[in-house]
């Protein structure tokens, strides 16, 4: 499903610290386009306030959540909501089994690292790669102008 919307930074944004949840119609569209399995273990790297991913898994039964999430505001709100929790930043705090993962539902963070090289778009995709099962499927929220681009694009090719 690609769409892109277009809007201005609204005070809910602001007060989510600049974070932009997708949004839950969206998310149902999403989780409708899948045909879910009775056990599913679910990673959500960054989780929010988890309202996306619980829209997206509605209609699964057995689902089994891990969320990650960095601000620890939001990651009080949205501990409750997860079967395994951490308050942590994913690309630099957190360790998983490879391959134990069959969904991964995605809306990373945008821009480049600290060193000002690479997407974090992209560093969010190699890492989260690494811990997806064999047939397991990955769902990433980003934007058009993202996907397009080449050196995101790259990403995807090197992955078996």
């Amino acid at each position: 499903m690609i769409k892109q919307n277009n809007f201005s930074r609204s005070l809910a944004n602001e007060v989510k610290l600049g974070a932009y949840y997708t949004d839950k119609a969206h998310c149902r569209r999403i989780g409708k386009l899948f045909a879910f399995p009775s056990k599913l273990c679910v990673l959500e790297p960054s989780i929010g306030d988890g309202s996306a991913v619980k829209e997206v898994l509605a209609d699964a039964d057995g689902s089994s959540l891990f969320g990650v999430e960095l601000n620890e505001t939001t990651a009080t709100e949205v501990k409750h909501c997860c079967d395994y929790f951490l308050n942590e930043d994913f690309l630099k705090g957190v360790k998983i089994s490879n391959k134990v993962f069959s969904f991964c539902f995605s809306n990373p963070p945008y821009g480049v690292d600290a060193d000002g090289k690479k997407r974090l778009e992209q560093e969010f995709v190699e890492k989260t790669f690494s811990y997806i099962a064999v047939d397991g499927i990955y769902v990433l929220v980003i934007p058009y102008y993202v996907l397009i681009d080449e050196r995101f694009s790259k990403c995807f090719a090197w992955y078996k």
